[in-house]
């Protein structure tokens, strides 16, 4: 029965008829773990391909100072000792407006330079190689560029290396420079533990190839904290941040502060991030030494102009600062050396085969300029040969990054839903993922993940499952996760990489979980349902979990030939359904009224639409399902608010719920 203003009245409608909902095959990959399979088990053909290299060139005159207006004409560039024809060709220089860019590119290639090079840092803060007071310093100094001399278009990522906790990214690649902010002022000041010589080989364990190419032949060092321990860690951890920075993308700088000794390593460490073009400037936070006077170890304000940093730096194409106070020139000549560079392309045949290319790069008739620039660089190589680190990285990269460098990404919906088994509300977030070869996500082998993240960054549920997604070719399949949180602001990211070659989707969403008030009646978020193809749910809990609801607890019975609808839909749909649950919280049912409402998030205004009740299931005296079909009318793309309004026929209470529905 529909009433003028298309109110639903329910009524008198109580258990009559035949529900019309029945499960589909559900879920039958729900708590199935699948081992990975081994890479060696299928070898994956690359194909080789010629593609634009873009090397990025920093050229200073006698003084230090940026050198910006030399032509094309002007250098000359050897690739493995040959000599290349540079056909690309950029001038970027920093302004007071931002950046500046000057190309004789094809307009195609430009487009995609300038996307490729804007800036990125990694601000470093090595809290183990620093006392209370470099540290403290350190933070000073990071604050002031981050403050003073950041781009909005600035990528900041913070890292960190304590005693406790090792190698640490307090907050990846952003734009935010607020969480940056932030990242800075919450690391931790530590007093560095006692000091040893520790030797070059490890003392058990396995050993990474970084590790190996690192310590080759490299003496005893001295660094703060426990001996063999910290050089096995912290040098090998960044020769394998070097190795897996190949694979993110963008004019790239590291900033490190610390006051290690490296010796010889040092350098080995510049050329890593070399080939990885990623200059490092390097920031000694230790400004005093200890002299014996009078029998006497007493501390005395140094500076070190000659220490280890300075040929880490110069390897790596960056810059070696030795007083951290100061701050000015440090910002200043950051700023200089990242915001002018040109960038050289030339054609090459890409391999996959991971190996090395020397580069050379030099100014004809200008001896007395500087020219920094990366060592060289690795042809790619398929994803399954990455080591665990780099896979590590590369998931960072793709859970975190607003702009990720992953091998190849697509975006999957993700959506919060509200929903409550009737003594306790949960959020249930479920994404949909398309497997389909051409179309979607290639049926394999596939890791899937989930993270959480509370409104200070800070994880509050992960998830990781291996699945085979084979089964499921040609088919959606809704991966779900339920979780009961405390009222706050929430981020939730889902990612899939494929275990050969890394092709990945990545989901993302934000949530504001409110605390619920107590009233006659609660509704859940209704679930879309759409005609469509069968389909399957997949639970990322714990193997095993029983304890842990399902969706079928929240939504008892599902819509036969129809699949759900996960945030976006496609422009033409005519009908939808909605399983809407209503809760009865003094335990005793109501007779309502329904109202359907789309609201436009951009032009304003709402639309009353056209809907009916399908059915209704009572489960208990507290639980009811109500099935709505819902006629849509043409939509511009966007993204809409999709409202139900439920009206107790006896005291006229209200109680309504929305969910985000987005055209494309």
């Amino acid at each position: 029965m529909m009433g003028r203003n298309k109110k639903l009245c329910l009524y008198g409608f109580g258990l009559i008829g035949v529900f019309l909902l029945i499960n589909p095959v559900l879920n039958q990959a729900e708590n199935q773990n699948v081992d990975v399979q081994d890479p060696q088990e299928k070898v994956l053909q690359y194909d080789a391909q010629v593609v634009i290299k873009l090397v990025s060139v920093r050229v200073l005159d006698p003084e230090g100072h940026p050198v910006t207006n030399l032509r094309r004409e002007d250098f000359v560039l050897y690739d493995n000792d040959e000599k290349k024809v540079i056909t690309e060709f950029e001038i970027h220089t920093m302004t007071d407006s931002g950046m500046k860019v000057m190309s004789s590119s094809a307009s195609a290639a430009k487009t995609e330079i300038r996307l490729g090079m804007n800036r990125r840092f990694f601000i470093f803060l090595d809290i183990q190689g620093s006392d209370v007071n470099g540290m403290a310093n350190a933070k000073e100094t990071a604050l002031h560029f981050v403050d003073t001399q950041l781009r909005p278009e600035d990528e900041v990522g913070i890292l960190a290396f304590s005693p406790m906790s090792g190698f640490k990214i307090q907050e990846y690649l952003t734009t935010d420079h607020d969480k940056i902010r932030k990242a800075i002022q919450k690391t931790k000041e530590l007093p560095p533990s006692r000091g040893h010589y520790s030797g070059a080989a490890p003392s058990g364990g396995q050993v990474s190839k970084a590790e190996r190419f690192l310590t080759a032949e490299v003496p005893p060092i001295w660094v703060p904290g426990t001996n063999a321990f910290q050089k096995r860690d912290f040098v090998p951890r960044m020769a394998d941040f070097a190795l897996a920075l190949k694979n993110v993308s963008g004019n790239k700088s590291l900033v490190l502060f610390t006051s290690r000794f490296l010796g010889p390593a040092a350098t080995q460490l510049g050329k890593a991030f070399a080939e990885a073009n990623t200059p490092v400037y390097t920031i000694n936070t230790r400004n005093w030494i200890v002299q014996d006077i009078m029998k006497l170890r007493i501390k005395k304000k140094h500076i070190w102009t000659n220490h280890s940093l300075q040929g880490m730096a110069a390897a790596s194409g960056g810059k070696y600062f030795a007083d951290i106070k100061d701050i000015e020139t440090i910002s200043q000549d950051i700023q200089l050396l990242s915001g002018n560079f040109y960038v050289l392309g030339y054609y090459v045949t890409e391999s996959w085969d991971g190996k090395y290319h020397q580069l050379k790069v030099e100014v004809k008739d200008r001896p007395d300029l500087t020219i920094m620039v990366q060592d060289g660089y690795f042809n790619p190589k398929p994803y399954s040969q990455l080591s665990d680190f780099e896979k590590q990285l590369n998931l960072v990269d793709l859970v975190y990054s607003e702009n990720s460098s992953a091998f190849a990404v697509t975006e999957i919906p993700i959506e919060p839903l509200f929903v409550s088994d009737g003594k306790e509300t949960f959020c249930l977030f479920l994404s949909c993922l398309t497997i389909d070869k051409r179309m979607g996500i290639p049926p394999g082998k596939v890791e899937v993940s989930l993270f959480l993240f509370d409104e200070n960054n800070k994880t509050v549920l992960a998830k990781q499952r291996q699945v085979d997604f084979s089964a499921y070719d040609r088919r959606f399949l809704y991966p779900y996760i339920t979780a009961k949180l405390p009222s706050a602001a929430y981020e939730c990211r889902i990612v899939t990489r494929d275990a050969l070659t890394g092709q990945a989707a990545v989901g993302r969403t934000n949530v504001y979980v409110s605390r619920v008030k107590t009233s006659e009646i609660m509704l859940s978020s209704p679930l879309l349902f759409i005609r469509g193809e069968e389909y399957s749910f997949m639970r990322l809990s714990d193997e095993g979990s029983k304890t842990e609801a399902t969706i079928t607890n929240f939504y008892r019975f599902l819509p036969r030939n129809h699949r759900p609808i996960v945030r976006d839909i496609e422009s033409g749909a005519q009908k939808i359904l909605a399983v809407q649950p209503v809760i009865f919280c003094e335990g005793h049912p109501l007779e309502l009224e329904l109202d359907v409402w789309l609201h436009p998030r951009i032009n304003g205004g709402s639309i009353n639409l056209d809907a009916r009740v399908v059915d209704v299931k009572r489960v208990d005296s507290k639980k009811e399902f109500i099935m709505i079909e819902i006629d849509l009318p043409s939509l511009n793309l966007g993204e809409y608010e999709l409202e139900v309004k439920a009206i107790a026929i006896d005291t006229k209470a209200q109680f309504s719920v929305r969910k985000l529905l987005v055209v494309v």
